[in-house]
Order: structure tokens, then C-alpha cells, then sequence
């Protein structure tokens, strides 16, 4: 079966910015001036607080007034030395934004858990929308001129520094023009004027972007790049099987790792994969998936073309080494899907070419029964989590893992409270899984390519399902002895 077809049902670092070019009270906008719109009302029982994907309440951020229980709740614990901490667990959409931008303090986990978070309740124009109407401070009457001229410039430059980091750090503006068309619309005409010097380098990223110049790699591990193991004898026609299952899983990472490494974060929310709604927002993903379960049924494939037991045997200990092979390149994800090869039930039933590959190699046939841990769902694969917690990167995880934990968190936790407010504690549990799938990111595979295997290893030739049990069938019948 595909191994991922059981999951359908289930520093940053900041930088502090400078203060020298704040702009006057008499720079304010026209947009700004006319901000101030009509309080318009809490719609509690409107239907679209409830839906998961593009909350908007529709309040204009500067109308919802000061924090009370029908807009923000907080939870507490104590830290180290027992004073109390306080964390936002639920919250309106504006006052989510107030505290991402929040003029008297910074809680920095609170901005790495929103920007990695906020698409599970909204989209990234609405969050545009709301930070451009943070930006326009509206000064409230019992407010002196002086201290509203302090808290504008705090929050005006917290909010560029979020846009800066929302840039930086997440990829919702790549391929998105209408998004990077909007926000340089917003540098050029109001914070260039305002702030010339904080909004350069967030100017800077987005033209990069928009140019297509910044292209996201993983960076390089000092280490020099290992010997290529190439065919002792190469000639004119050289078959992927002729070379050492090391190689052949080095150039299997390389290919794997490039689409590991274009998985945007909001891929991974509200079960993108899964949900026929919502997959064209997991398309990096969903290829990565397709991949794995091609590969499956190539290793099951390439096994039973061959015609007597003895090279079926030859073929399961190549692609064992490779398992192997896998394992010690820490490439989890596609280890996972040559194991799954390799018990495929097509593949399972041959008792003849098992009985000659425990003759050939035992070491081999004692590896392969070890390996079946690895694929077996029962235990919550606590080996494969147990080894992700030890093995330094490079890394490719098991995604299986990470789909199945997002799964739980999503059946488990409502996406509002009963009141309407945006259940921000769900977003922590899923800001730490999708936190920790971006590290194995960061470092890429120093090997050597081989441009020749980028083909055979990309396109896999395979049977589906039914044509593998019929060739697994013809070769060896069931009660016929060889």
C-alpha cells in the first residue's frame, strides 16, 4: 500500500531596529487622517469566524477598543524563578496583530509562532491588510500629543519589522505578485516618506524576490565532497544497478533533498495535503508524497522483472544496501518508501526468492526482518522518532511523522473558542512542529551529481498495484514448489 495513504485520516534571529529617522507628527498620511470609520460591532455568530482558512472579521483594527475577555485571553505559568508569565491563548484576529506589533513589549516566540501560524486561520492579504491598518495609528483622545508620538513610533516600527521578518523568514511572498505588488505599493508610497532608512532592506528582499534572484538553498556542510563510486567498467550503456547502492543512494538524497527543501511551512497547516479544497497550497508536498510511493512500487518493480529467484534475491540485497545506505545519509523519508518496497506484499509472498536470499546472504535477510520496525505504524514509529532526536543534519525526516502530528493537533483542538476568539494555544503546538521541520531545511547534501542518473532516478519506471500482485503471481504460483 502507499505509505502515506494511511495519513489522509489521520533564528529566526531579530534584529532591533533604529529609531534615528521617525517621522514628525505633522508626516501623517491621508490615509491615516481618514482611518477612523464607524464602530461596526462583534459579529460573534458570523459564519466566517468559524471557517479555518480566511478569517476576517471585518473590524477595522483601530474600532475593536482596549483588551477585555471578549477579545483577547491570556494564560499563565510560572517561569524559573516563579514569577508568573503570561501567554496569549486566544484572541481576535486584530488583537493577535496588536501583539505581534505591540509598542511596549516584544515577545519574540509570539512572532515566530504567528508568521509560521497565521495561515491556519487567515490569509497572507488579510494579515497585509491588518498590519498596513496597524500602521496608520488613530491617536485616542485621552492621549497627550507627546506620548502618542512615543507609541506611534514604537509600533510603527514594530510593524516593519514584522513585514521585514514576515519577508525574510517565511515564503508567502514567493509567486505571490498580487502580495509583493501590494506591500511595494505600501513601501513606496507611505514608508519610504516615513521611515527611508528602516524600510531599505525590506525593500531590498522584496525586489529580490520579485526578481527571482534569492533563491532558497540549504547551506553546505564544510566537509568535503565524498569519492564518486562509479562502475568499474563503464561503456556506452551503463544501467542504474550497475552502480554501488552507496552512490546510487547519494544521488537519490540530492534529488530528494532539493524538493524536501521547497516545502513552504504553510503547506504543512490545516491538512492541505489531504483535503481536495485546499491542495493547490501543497503542491511541493503533495510531490514529495507522489514520490515516496513511486519509489515504493519501483523497488517492488525492479525486483520482480527479474526472471529466476536467485536474481529476484540479487536485486532485494541491492536495494537492502541502499535501505542502508539511506539510513546512514540520515534520508529517513525515502528509506522509509525502499523498506515499504521491499515488504510489499507482492514481494512479501515470495517464499522462493527469500529462501534463496537467506542462502545468499544472511546478514542481508537478517537486516531486511530489522528493517520492518521502521514502516510498522502500530508503535507511533517510535524508532524513526527516536533516531530524528539524535542524528545531526544533513537530515530528510519521515514526513509521515510530521503529517500525522499536525493531524492529531488539528482533530484535537478547536480552531475557535465558544465565544469566537482564534484558538492561538493550537497554533503553538503547530508553530513547534512546523519550527522543527524547517531546521532539517537549513543544511543541504554536499555530494557530487551525477548527471546521468538524474533521469532514471526521477522518472521510475513502476506497475501499479493489481499488475505487481499478477507478476508476483506469475513467477511464483502459490503452492507450486522450484
Amino acid at each position: 500500500e502507499p505509505l502515506f495513504r494511511s495519513l489522509r485520516m489521520s533564528h529566526i534571529d531579530m534584529l532591533e531596529y533604529e529609531l534615528e529617522d521617525s517621522p514628525s507628527l505633522e508626516r501623517r498620511s491621508a490615509i491615516e487622517k481618514s482611518q477612523k470609520s464607524p464602530v461596526r460591532g462583534l459579529k460573534k455568530n458570523c459564519p466566517l469566524r468559524r471557517s479555518f482558512m480566511e478569517h476576517d472579521d471585518g473590524e477595522n483594527f483601530w474600532d475593536e477598543g482596549p483588551d477585555c475577555r471578549t477579545n483577547i485571553r491570556f494564560s499563565t505559568s510560572r517561569g524559573p524563578d516563579g514569577s508568573p508569565i503570561h501567554t496569549v491563548a486566544a484572541a481576535t484576529f486584530n488583537k493577535l496583530v496588536q501583539q505581534l506589533t505591540h509598542s511596549d513589549h516584544h515577545d519574540l516566540d509570539f512572532v515566530h509562532t504567528f508568521l509560521l501560524s497565521y495561515q491556519t486561520f487567515t490569509t497572507p492579504e488579510n494579515l497585509l491588510a491588518k498590519l498596513i491598518q496597524r500602521y496608520h495609528i488613530v491617536r485616542p483622545a485621552d492621549m497627550s500629543y507627546s506620548d502618542f508620538g512615543n507609541m506611534r513610533t514604537s509600533i510603527q516600527a514594530r510593524v516593519i519589522n514584522a513585514l521585514r521578518l514576515w519577508v525574510e523568514h517565511v515564503d508567502d511572498f514567493k509567486g505571490n505578485v498580487n502580495l509583493q505588488t501590494r506591500l511595494l505599493n505600501f513601501i513606496s508610497s507611505i514608508l519610504y516618506n516615513d521611515w527611508p532608512k528602516l524600510c531599505c532592506r525590506l525593500r531590498r528582499n522584496l525586489v529580490a524576490i520579485r526578481e527571482q534572484e534569492k533563491e532558497k538553498k540549504g547551506t553546505w556542510s564544510l566537509k568535503p565532497k565524498p569519492r564518486l563510486r562509479l562502475p568499474a567498467h563503464v561503456g556506452h550503456v551503463v544501467s542504474l544497478f550497475d552502480f554501488h547502492a552507496e552512490e546510487i543512494a547519494r544521488q537519490i538524497t540530492l534529488i530528494d533533498f532539493k524538493m524536501f527543501a521547497a516545502i513552504k511551512p504553510s503547506e504543512l497547516l490545516n491538512q492541505s495535503w489531504c483535503r481536495p479544497k485546499y491542495k493547490h497550497k501543497a503542491q511541493n508536498l503533495l510531490k514529495v508524497i507522489e514520490r515516496v510511493n513511486r519509489i515504493t512500487r519501483w523497488v517492488a518493480t525492479a525486483i520482480l522483472s527479474q526472471n529466476t529467484a536467485r536474481d529476484r534475491a540479487r536485486r532485494m540485497i541491492l536495494f537492502i544496501e541502499l535501505a542502508h545506505y539511506l539510513y546512514k545519509m540520515h534520508n529517513f523519508n525515502t528509506m522509509v518508501a525502499v523498506i515499504g518496497g521491499l515488504h510489499h506484499s507482492a514481494i512479501d509472498r515470495l517464499k522462493h526468492t527469500k529462501a534463496k536470499l537467506e542462502k545468499m546472504d544472511k546478514k542481508a535477510t537478517k537486516r531486511l526482518a530489522n528493517m520492518k520496525v521502521f514502516i510498522n505504524p502500530t508503535d507511533n514509529f517510535k524508532r524513526l522518532r527516536d533516531d530524528l532526536r539524535c542524528v545531526d543534519p544533513p537530515c530528510i525526516p519521515y514526513l509521515g511523522i510530521f503529517m500525522a502530528d499536525l493531524t492529531m493537533i488539528d482533530h484535537g483542538n478547536k480552531n475557535f473558542s465558544k465565544d469566537s476568539l482564534i484558538n492561538f494555544s493550537k497554533c503553538r503546538l503547530i508553530y513547534s512542529q512546523v519550527r522543527s521541520f524547517k531546521t532539517y531545511q537549513r543544511q543541504a547534501y554536499n555530494f557530487e551529481q551525477i548527471p546521468a542518473l538524474l533521469n532514471p532516478l526521477t522518472n521510475f519506471h513502476h506497475l501499479d498495484d493489481d499488475a505487481l500482485s499478477e507478476v508476483s503471481l506469475k513467477e511464483e504460483p502459490r503452492g507450486k514448489n522450484q
